[in-house]
């Protein structure tokens, strides 16, 4: 984490006095034999890559470190920036912001907030169109299906 703890941006970010958007959020992409980890969402009925909001004063990769942890049990090591993507859920607009993360050898995750999430599914990134999936979770395998990079629409945005 020491090394993307820089990276944060303002929660609410205004451009010329308009709100762009209401959340910011952070994840982390897993990967492992070609398979992403995902969480089976209860409520909203679809998988989506473990994450949550950024607490003031929180960087994004702490934000990551630390939602990841809460959904998967497991401390994951913060591997680099994907870059972001913004959408909009029941009229708030969200900007997600995701990391690659690996689980240490020897861990296995396990859901960690089971009133939230059913169950882990590891996912062939080329298959995810077989399942409901979360808009970032959607794009993050479009563009890897697409290019072949692992890495988010805005990756060039990394750079901050």
């Amino acid at each position: 984490i020491q090394r993307w703890s820089q990276v944060q941006i303002l929660p609410g970010l205004f451009i010329r006095g308009v709100k762009m958007f209401d959340r910011e959020n952070s994840g982390c992409c897993i990967i492992e034999n070609g398979k992403l980890l995902t969480l089976y969402r209860i409520e909203r009925k679809h998988l989506e890559i473990p994450g949550g909001g950024v607490k003031a004063g929180e960087s994004l990769a702490e934000a990551a470190a630390r939602e990841t942890k809460e959904e998967i049990g497991v401390e994951v090591e913060i591997e680099n920036y994907l870059g972001y993507i913004d959408f909009e859920i029941n009229g708030k607009r969200i900007r997600s912001h995701n990391f690659m993360g690996k689980i240490p050898l020897g861990k296995k995750p396990l859901v960690g907030e089971p009133e939230i999430f059913s169950e882990i599914i590891w996912v062939e990134m080329k298959e995810w169109k077989k399942f409901p999936c979360a808009t970032n979770t959607k794009q993050f395998c479009e563009n890897f299906v697409k290019t072949g990079k692992i890495e988010l629409p805005n990756a060039h945005n990394s750079k901050k």
